[in-house]
């Protein structure tokens, strides 16, 4: 946070100002300080082009798992996989990935293990 806070007002608002707090909540997620990585990743969300991120889906559907927000986790966890494809899923638990298999329609036009997701340029 020391990064963070060094950084200027105008710095903070900026895409490297955002990559610090997501570096930060990526450590408090390794560390398993669950309320923390929450707080940070959820104001990462707050930066403008943020929202529709996979990973960052993706991690705060993996802490709302963990705290047991299952409406919250399945949102998260369906707008990672919808933007990001299977293979936002491939180095993270099996479950996850299942779960939200359960609650979503497969695409008509192909399997889940054939979806990559939009372009994130294009989703942006």
């Amino acid at each position: 946070m020391k990064i963070y806070e060094s950084l200027t007002d105008e710095q903070k608002r900026t895409r490297a100002g955002r990559y610090v707090i997501i570096h930060i909540a990526e450590v408090c997620f390794s560390e398993r300080l669950i309320e923390d990585a929450i707080d940070n990743f959820n104001f990462a969300m707050k930066f403008k082009d943020s929202v529709g991120n996979p990973f960052l889906h993706l991690r705060l559907g993996q802490l709302n798992y963990l705290i047991q927000n299952k409406e919250k986790m399945y949102d998260d966890l369906s707008r990672a996989l919808i933007m990001g494809g299977e293979g936002i899923f491939k180095d993270e638990d099996s479950k996850l990935i299942e779960m939200v298999k359960g609650v979503l329609k497969e695409p008509a036009d192909c399997s889940w293990g054939e979806y990559e997701g939009p372009d994130w340029e294009i989703t942006k």
